[in-house]
């Protein structure tokens, strides 16, 4: 399930309804990337989206323009999404640990 936070969701509304279905795709192949919250770009994520390549980049300049992806070195990159995924692998290496990592004791300066 794609999940979407407030500043985002009010961002979308100053895109068209075609650029956020575009980005509804897109979020799903980012997430199933593995590749930190970014995707290559290329023709082949338009094909597998059904549009055209010049009609992609102009949804995703209308994307990037609202600020909900950024296009970086060759990726796609979703920010939300990069980091639910560096949250995921230091829960993950905690979880190999044993667990939550105890917190720190704050001790009182007498």
């Amino acid at each position: 399930m794609i999940q979407t936070i407030e500043d985002e969701w009010l961002a979308l509304r100053r895109a068209s309804i075609e650029a956020r279905g575009v980005l509804a795709d897109l979020l799903y192949l980012i997430e199933h990337s593995g590749d930190m919250g970014a995707v290559q770009c290329g023709e082949v994520i338009p094909r597998m989206i059904g549009l055209p390549v010049a009609k992609f980049d102009s949804y995703m300049s209308e994307l990037a323009a609202c600020g909900v992806v950024r296009i970086s070195d060759g990726l796609i990159v979703s920010d939300r999404l990069a980091r639910k995924q560096r949250r995921s692998e230091i829960l993950t290496a905690n979880g190999r640990k044993g667990g939550r990592p105890p917190k720190r004791r704050e001790t009182i300066a007498q």
